[in-house]
């Protein structure tokens, strides 16, 4: 079993899978690739991992800006061991291997959630799960108070699982106590900001007695209880006498009965001295404003927790230029204020970068395909002001610096084979129209060019 650690330039882990045998495709695109590096520096289909007789292998599949192995390009396909650091444009993954089995092999572990979260649960299939908000984490929890990467678990060969947090802001407890780091065990309770779950392994049942607070396999609703009481209650009066059990029915009757009339005179006399006016009641009204205005301030104060939650998401997501899911995040953000002028101004940014970014993946399409004029004018179109116009500028360059040598090129092709070097005049002057004395020579020499 081999397990791909990845970790983000300033060090911080990204995404943790685990994998026994055939082929991970690495990359920026999220419709090919099994492990995703959202950055404009790692090609779409940037390399693979495959594994051969138990032993894995890393391939680099003509990326545009190379794999770094230990500080080397890589050329040939490469064995990794435990000690051998890739880097992948601004990732550094590397590969562990892990030769025994982890626990019961059949035995499959899961997160339970309860209280809000109640329903939702989430399997632990991979040796090593992050867990947060993030939508490149193994367990994806959409709440204010969980990080975007908040904690992690690793789970042991004895069964069990260590659980981490990664410095996340509202902190991970497990069994009610604040941690850094723990062992995790069947039934065990974790909180995760304010979402709470509970481990379980296999088929077991969880104890009562486990997790120590209340859970929904040991609560009861209080209507519930009560019908439960009320039986027993029934059961033991039916199991009495006929002829003694009737009396004890009637005394319990007389009884409720003088209590109610207690409860009733305690509040006729509470509204006499109240001077028999409603309107003099003590701030009846004003107690129930208070009540409706502190439910609107804990709304209000739920809606801006989500709204800085979701501006946090657009912030990172700019940062790693991830146009489209900062954009996502930023229309969600305008759901809960939508003037909200900061969302506004990065919704625009990012979809300014997303057009620009669109732009300049056309004109090195165009490139590629020989397509010099309209890559030149998607290289020059790309804003001033955008993230990618210092790499457009220096892509225009170089095309432009392509225009001298396929004019030689074409000199030497026109005694051998005439259309090609028609074919690389043609290209020249897509670059530069302009007239020099080759291109003059040339244009003279090859009447038959057609369109030239």
């Amino acid at each position: 079993m081999f397990t791909l650690h990845i970790e983000d330039m300033n060090g911080g882990p990204t995404h943790e899978h685990t994998f026994t045998e055939g082929v991970l495709l690495i990359g920026r695109s999220r419709e090919k690739c099994d492990i995703v590096l959202p950055s404009d520096n790692v090609s779409r289909n940037h390399a693979r991992l495959y594994t051969v007789d138990d032993r894995c292998f890393l391939e680099d599949l003509k990326s545009a800006n190379g794999v770094f192995v230990d500080g080397d390009r890589l050329g040939a396909a490469r064995e990794l061991d435990s000690q051998t650091r890739f880097r992948i444009g601004d990732y550094v993954l590397w590969v562990t291997k892990s030769t025994e089995p982890l626990g019961d092999p059949g035995e499959v572990a899961r997160l339970e959630g309860f209280n809000l979260f109640e329903g939702k649960t989430y399997n632990l299939s991979d040796e090593v799960t992050l867990i947060g908000r993030g939508k490149d984490t193994g367990v994806t929890i959409i709440d204010p108070s969980v990080s975007r990467m908040h904690a992690k678990l690793t789970r042991a060969k004895s069964g069990e699982f260590l659980l981490q947090d990664l410095r996340s802001s509202n902190g991970t407890r497990l069994n009610e106590r604040l941690i850094e780091e723990g062992v995790v065990t069947h039934g065990d309770h974790i909180r995760f900001g304010n979402v709470d779950f509970k481990l379980v392994l296999g088929g077991r049942a969880v104890s009562p007695a486990s997790p120590p607070t209340v859970t929904p396999e040991n609560f009861k609703p209080a209507a519930q209880a009560q019908g439960e009481q009320d039986q027993v209650e029934r059961t033991a009066a039916d199991e009495i006498p006929r002829g003694r059990g009737r009396p004890l029915r009637w005394g319990g009757f007389l009884a409720l009965v003088v209590a109610l009339v207690a409860v009733g005179l305690y509040l006729h006399a509470g509204r006499s001295k109240q001077g028999g006016d409603e309107s003099d009641a003590p701030g009846s009204p004003a107690t129930a404003e208070e009540r409706a205005r502190s439910l609107e301030e804990r709304r209000r104060a739920r809606r801006q927790e989500r709204l800085g939650a979701l501006l946090t998401d657009v912030q990172e997501y700019i940062a790693n230029h991830e146009w489209q899911e900062a954009i996502e995040s930023g229309e969600r953000a305008l759901l809960i204020e939508p003037e909200h002028p900061t969302a506004r101004t990065m919704i625009a940014m990012a979809t300014r970068e997303r057009r620009a970014q669109k732009g300049l993946e056309s004109a090195e399409e165009a490139r590629r395909m020989r397509r010099f004029a309209e890559a030149l004018a998607g290289y020059e179109a790309v804003p001033s002001d955008s993230v990618y116009h210092e790499r457009a500028s220096l892509a225009a360059e170089a095309v432009r610096a392509l225009r001298p040598s396929l004019l030689l090129e074409a000199e030497e092709l026109r005694r051998r084979d005439r259309s090609e070097a028609c074919e690389r005049l043609r290209e020249a002057l897509s670059i530069d129209g302009s007239e020099d004395d080759l291109s003059k020579e040339l244009r003279r020499l090859e009447p038959r060019c057609p369109a030239l």
